[in-house]
């Protein structure tokens, strides 16, 4: 369980990113573009805070007053986690060409590419496995049809569904509807996979005696699929879920590095990759592959997090 610890506190980093940030997201420092990340040494007063051109050092100070915030959109605060008692500005994973701190902008782009991922990938799951389920239980009409609409989504390349959807409502799209249209794309397009392997297990759990016994003591058919059949089927969409997050991250990280998905200057884990690819970049400010780390961690804790999952059930 240990990958699900690591997930659970990505996810939760993440979503405490305006208290946990020292500044915000947006906010340009022009005097300091491609700062250095500040360092936290041990001084003769405590813990002190190092950064900056030319370089000082400040006590560390908890919990202050900083930037106003909204605590995802519900919460007013204006209380940072971490300071300088200077009041000088603190990077704790440098900043950007444009003087915008990095942690601040990896911590709110990875809320939004990880809660797109859960949520489109709960959908599509959902999805599935009801119309997967439903189709798999009842056969005749509804079966055909139901596979014929899976077969004709499935033989369209992802990609350039994905690409052709997105492209359609035009770059200039804001960045709360930007994320429903991902999430609506991307749930749309994956319940097809879903939705094939619910059926197959609909169709094997129909043929159990428990089932048998349902219809002999006259349950209708719809309430057989929701009391017996469709539980069954949860254990099997739990893992398919945990395997389907990653596959959801890494489609809108792709989305968004390729300019089709979170437009900057709203931060993404994908648009913040665009940076990280600049190798000449890279020379002059490695810190920018802090992205890359925790895209690389995210995928690695949800990865083995399913393949525990898928042994523990199917054991």
């Amino acid at each position: 369980m240990g990958w699900a610890g690591l997930s659970l506190l990505i996810l939760g980093l993440c979503l405490a990113a305006e208290p946990l940030s020292p500044n915000a997201p947006h906010t340009q420092h022009r005097m300091d573009s491609d700062r250095p990340p500040d360092t936290l040494v041990f001084g003769q007063g405590g813990l002190l805070i190092c950064g900056g051109e030319p370089r000082s050092c400040a006590p560390l100070a908890l919990w202050r007053r900083g930037t106003p915030y909204r605590w995802l959109s519900l919460i007013d605060g204006e209380r940072h986690l971490i300071a300088r008692a200077d009041g000088a500005p603190v990077f704790l994973l440098g900043t950007d060409a444009l003087g915008r701190d990095l942690l601040a902008r990896l911590l709110h782009g990875g809320r939004l590419s990880l809660t797109i991922g859960l949520l489109g990938a709960g959908l599509s799951v959902g999805l599935g496995l009801l119309l997967g389920g439903l189709a798999g239980h009842r056969g005749g009409w509804l079966d055909a049809l139901m596979m014929r609409g899976v077969e004709v989504l499935l033989s369209i390349p992802t990609l350039y569904l994905l690409l052709t959807i997105r492209g359609a409502f035009g770059a200039a799209l804001r960045p709360e509807d930007a994320w429903w249209v991902l999430v609506i794309a991307l749930s749309g397009i994956g319940w097809a996979a879903q939705a094939r392997v619910a059926r197959g297990q609909a169709r094997s759990l129909r043929a159990e005696p428990y089932v048998f016994a349902a219809a002999a003591l006259g349950l209708s058919p719809t309430r057989i699929f929701f009391k017996h059949i469709l539980p069954h089927a949860l254990s099997l969409g739990l893992i398919n879920l945990t395997l389907a997050v990653p596959a959801f991250i890494v489609a809108e990280v792709s989305l968004s590095f390729l300019g089709f998905g979170v437009q900057p200057p709203t931060p993404s884990w994908g648009n913040l990759l665009i940076d990280a690819a600049d190798v000449a970049r890279l020379g002059v400010a490695p810190w920018l592959l802090a992205p890359a780390v925790a895209l690389a961690l995210a995928m690695a804790s949800l990865s083995l997090m399913g393949d525990w999952l898928r042994e523990r059930l199917d054991g």
